[in-house]
């Protein structure tokens, strides 16, 4: 059987119906999601280059099916048989399939080889960050969050930053996503950094948020201040909403909005109880209906 019957096949039978719902969910705008789950789209792949060479999974597999592109992305991570120069021009091809968030992070993700790597991969990178396109812009940015937070290239990540003015939601999730990296492993340089920065609200805001979720900042870092907070309530995955508020209350922002909840996790219940928490001179906004 060739190989591009052969995949659609074997992704068709991996399909899950409700996962594909699901994804599709968090892939607005995505059409062609099957439903195949990423753990095991990942150990397809890990066969797939045992039995195909690289060349022949990116030139044979297709692009009808996000699953399809997916395993192509996955598959130049794997690779450890290609120099990087080899695996610089696979991913040049490849990067503008990217129509999604997620083949981009997990695209991102995959690229270990990077780590190895650095300036060679730092300076392949730049022209996607001066792009005008929304994944290409997004790609640079989530390969910076996930190789470049260190303190050889902080200074440039800032740099980089504040360059980045694209209007485009995904791309300002990841500067954001970047940011709040930046301030869990660098707090008191991210800091100076936030203090000085012209950024929109929104995107600033936003990396607080993200940092502000992760745990891995000290309580006494938490107390930065911003006007709108939004912070999850569902209590899976996230706090709930009677640790929301806690926390709402100490940072004392204009504005706090609740979210995460009343969908895939947590209840419509958790937003309004929330919004009873919170302290008097603190305005809360239910968003979500």
């Amino acid at each position: 059987m060739e190989l591009r019957k052969k995949v659609k096949e074997d992704i068709k039978e991996m399909a899950d119906e409700k996962y594909r719902n699901f994804q599709s969910g968090l892939c607005p705008g995505t059409e062609n999601i099957m439903g195949v789950r990423i753990p095991h789209l990942r150990e397809y792949a890990k066969k797939m280059n045992k039995e195909y060479t690289l060349k022949q999974i990116l030139e044979e597999v297709e692009d009808e099916y996000y699953e399809e592109t997916m395993l192509k992305g996955i598959s130049i991570g794997l690779n450890k048989k290609e120099d990087i120069d080899k695996i610089l021009k696979y991913i040049e091809q490849f990067v503008p399939k990217i129509d999604n968030w997620a083949v981009c992070d997990v695209f991102c993700v995959g690229l270990k080889i990077t780590s190895k790597n650095k300036e060679k991969v730092w300076n392949f990178i730049q022209k996607y960050l001066k792009s005008e396109k929304e994944f290409e812009i997004r790609f640079g940015l989530v390969m910076i969050l996930g190789y470049y937070i260190e303190d050889e290239y902080l200074k440039k990540d800032f740099e980089i930053f504040d360059s980045i003015t694209s209007e485009k939601y995904y791309v300002k999730m990841a500067k954001a996503w970047a940011i709040s990296i930046a301030l869990i492993k660098y707090y008191d340089q991210t800091l100076d950094y936030l203090k000085n920065t012209n950024m929109d609200k929104w995107t600033y805001n936003k990396a607080i948020q993200k940092a502000i979720e992760s745990y891995r900042i000290t309580e006494e870092n938490k107390k930065v201040e911003c006007d709108i907070a939004l912070v999850p309530v569902g209590g899976t995955y996230t706090m709930n909403f009677k640790e929301a508020a806690e926390l709402v209350n100490e940072i004392k922002p204009k504005i706090a909005v609740p979210t995460h909840y009343g969908s895939v996790v947590g209840k419509k219940e958790d937003a309004i109880n929330f919004i009873k928490l919170l302290s008097a001179e603190i305005e809360g906004k239910i968003l979500m209906k």
